[in-house]
C-alpha cells in the first residue's frame, strides 16, 4: 500500500513529487511496523521481536521504497522528455499556423485598399475582448490570431467591387455577403485548431445576434462566441476608419453605435466589455494608424 503513493507520483511527471512521496513514505512505514508490533497484530515469526521487526519488516520495506523510487524517477524523466518534444512539436505546429495566417492577412490586404493595419487592429480589439471574458492566455492568443482572417473570403470577391467609391448595387452586396462562404472554405479543410478557429469566424463574424445576419440562420448563443467577439472588433474598426465610400467616424460615435446595437446586432454581454475596455481600444487605433 505504501508504494502505491510513489507510482502514484510519477503520473505527475515531477521528480521532486517521487522524492517527496517517498521520503514521507518511510517514517510512516517505520512507524506502522512498531505500531503494529507494540499492539502484537502481527505476531509472525519473526516480527515478535523488535529485532526481527528490524531486520524482516523495516529494513525489506525501505529497500522496496527506494528501489521502486528510483524507478519511477526513470520513468519520470522519459515523461518529462516526451512531454518536452509534444510541446515543442506543438508550438512548431502554432507557428506554421502563424506564418500561414500572417501570410493570408497581407494577400487580403494587398486585394483589398480599404483593410491596412485593419486586421492587426481587430486581432488587438479580438484580444481585449477575450481576456475580458477570462479567457486563458494560450486561448485568447489562439483567437486573436485567428480573427486575422475573419475577411479572408473578400480574395475571391472582384476587385471592381471591393474598390467601388459609389453605394453597390443589390448584386454588388450580395456578392461582398458571399465572402463569408469563401472564406469558411478556403479554411474549412486546413489542419490546425487555429485555422479552424479561423474558418468559424470568418464564416460566423457577420451573424447578428437578433437573428438577422448574413445568413439569417444563427442567433444568439448559437452563433460562436469568438466570431461574436470578432463582430463587435470589426465593426467598431470599420466605423472609425476612413473607406472608399464613406468617411471616418468619431471614437465615441462608434462606441454609441455599437452600445445602441446590444441585443440587436451584438451580443449584449460583448458590448458592456467593449464599453468597459473602451480606453484600451483607442490604444489600439494609437499603435496601429492606416497609413496615410
Amino acid at each position: 500500500m505504501l508504494i502505491l503513493p510513489v507510482v502514484v507520483s510519477c503520473l505527475y511527471c515531477e521528480r521532486a513529487n517521487v522524492i517527496y512521496t517517498t521520503v514521507l513514505s518511510v517514517p510512516v512505514m517505520v512507524v506502522s511496523h512498531l505500531i503494529a508490533f507494540m499492539l502484537k497484530i502481527v505476531p509472525d515469526e519473526p516480527l515478535v521481536t523488535l529485532r526481527g521487526v528490524l531486520l524482516y519488516g523495516i529494513i525489506p520495506r525501505v529497500i522496496e521504497l527506494v528501489a521502486i523510487s528510483v524507478i519511477c524517477i526513470g520513468i519520470t524523466g522519459k515523461l518529462q522528455r516526451l512531454i518536452a518534444a509534444l510541446v515543442k512539436k506543438n508550438n512548431e505546429l502554432y507557428e506554421e499556423q502563424q506564418v500561414m495566417v500572417g501570410s493570408l492577412s497581407e494577400l487580403v490586404e494587398t486585394q483589398s485598399h480599404e483593410t491596412g493595419q485593419h486586421v492587426k487592429r481587430v486581432a488587438a480589439y479580438t484580444e481585449i475582448l477575450c481576456r475580458a471574458m477570462g479567457l486563458s492566455e494560450e486561448e485568447t492568443w489562439k483567437i486573436s490570431v485567428a480573427s486575422m482572417m475573419h475577411d479572408v473570403g473578400k480574395i475571391c470577391v472582384p476587385r471592381e467591387i471591393l474598390h467601388k467609391p459609389g453605394k453597390l448595387t443589390e448584386d454588388e452586396f450580395s456578392e461582398i455577403k458571399k465572402h463569408v462562404d469563401y472564406g469558411y472554405k478556403l479554411l474549412e479543410n486546413s489542419p490546425g485548431e487555429i485555422m479552424q478557429l479561423a474558418a468559424s469566424i470568418a464564416q460566423q463574424h457577420h451573424e447578428r445576434f437578433d437573428g438577422k445576419g448574413y445568413q439569417n440562420k444563427l442567433d444568439g448563443d448559437n452563433i460562436n462566441i469568438y466570431a461574436r467577439c470578432v463582430a463587435v472588433a470589426d465593426v467598431f474598426d470599420a466605423l472609425v476608419s476612413k473607406r472608399c465610400y464613406k468617411k471616418s467616424w468619431a471614437p465615441e460615435q462608434a462606441r454609441e453605435e455599437i452600445l445602441g446595437q446590444a441585443g440587436h446586432q451584438f451580443d449584449p454581454q460583448i458590448t458592456k466589455l467593449f464599453d468597459e475596455h473602451f480606453d484600451e481600444f483607442l490604444k489600439v487605433m494609437e499603435n496601429y494608424p492606416d497609413a496615410p
